[in-house]
């Protein structure tokens, strides 16, 4: 049973530093907003999977950074506290969500990579921190003196950081691939050796390569070499059952055309709606989403055909 004087005098304790509170929760949403745009700007294809939408991530970088600004410099103290509150519960719903789902990264930090389990833990504090304060916050009112400038500055220099990103995001169609004009989309599978899986998002919400290796084989159902890479995967396949392999088809027309079923070979298409232009059959050695080392067509061949 919740004792309502130790409660008493913890939202005392909470009122007696709310500024400290709301300046660390302040640093937070700025650090947060900076290494996300940075990681946006410098290595969109590192993006991770929160944030693959980005225009989504725009809004959020936006958001943190506006409401990061308002609580360092002070206004509007109870709007803004319960907006927080709102936003950090929407935050500890998702990283609750990666981290039943596995994943290794939930991108709350940019290119600081944090397991959603710890981005879980500071969202609940920030959650209850926020409900105390708001409890406990003094009327609204507007920043004074040198801080309202200083809040409009920063205000500025977000929605300046916000355009830059826009643009970045609007003349980059696609997510890292080498080349793309409208809906077509060049692959060179050869540059992806130590970075993420460029080409997850278009696979579907089902491919997670998160908990451990993968093999993986590029191919198209109209390719010979194909069909036979196609057969030497799934031969591996049942040689090593405790081993995860998959096919990702580029598609040749809309038609999903499965090979033979193997049920410890799962089977993704890339989206119907671009063109892609790769040479087949790739083979990816895929760990946590991390291409370990590629064998291109001719490697390919040459193993499953010598």
């Amino acid at each position: 049973m919740i004792n309502p004087t130790r409660t008493a005098i913890l939202a005392k304790s909470v009122q007696n530093y709310s500024h400290w509170i709301r300046l660390l929760i302040g640093c937070i949403l700025l650090t947060s907003a900076g290494l996300k745009a940075f990681l946006f700007v410098t290595e969109p294809k590192e993006l991770p999977f929160l944030l693959h939408n980005r225009w989504l991530l725009i809004a959020i970088v936006e958001i943190e950074w506006v409401m990061g600004s308002f609580l360092i410099l002070g206004g509007f103290p109870t709007l803004v506290i319960t907006l927080c509150t709102i936003l950090f519960g929407g935050f500890s719903c998702v990283t609750f969500y990666a981290f039943l789902m596995g994943y290794k990264n939930c991108g709350c930090f940019g290119p600081i990579h944090v397991r959603p389990l710890y981005s879980l833990l500071l969202d609940v504090f920030v959650v209850i921190l926020g409900i105390l304060l708001i409890s406990n916050a003094q009327e609204s009112s507007r920043p004074f003196g040198l801080r309202r400038y200083a809040l409009c500055a920063l205000v500025a220099a977000g929605l300046l950081g916000g355009y830059r990103m826009f643009q970045s995001g609007y003349h980059q169609p696609t997510q890292v691939v080498l080349e793309a004009s409208d809906n077509t989309i060049y692959l060179e599978p050869d540059t992806w050796t130590s970075k993420q899986l460029p080409i997850t998002r278009y696979l579907g919400a089902d491919a997670i390569f998160d908990g451990g290796p993968w093999t993986l084989l590029i191919y198209r159902s109209d390719c010979g070499s194909c069909r036979k890479a196609v057969d030497y995967l799934q031969k591996l396949a049942q040689a090593s059952p405790n081993k995860r392999f998959g096919l990702i088809e580029v598609p040749v027309n809309s038609t999903f055309s499965a090979p033979i079923s193997n049920k410890n070979v799962m089977h993704w298409q890339l989206s119907t709606q671009v063109d892609w232009f790769v040479a087949t059959p790739v083979m990816l050695q895929v760990t946590d989403g991390v291409v370990e080392s590629v064998q291109t067509q001719r490697e390919v061949q040459q193993l499953v055909d010598p």
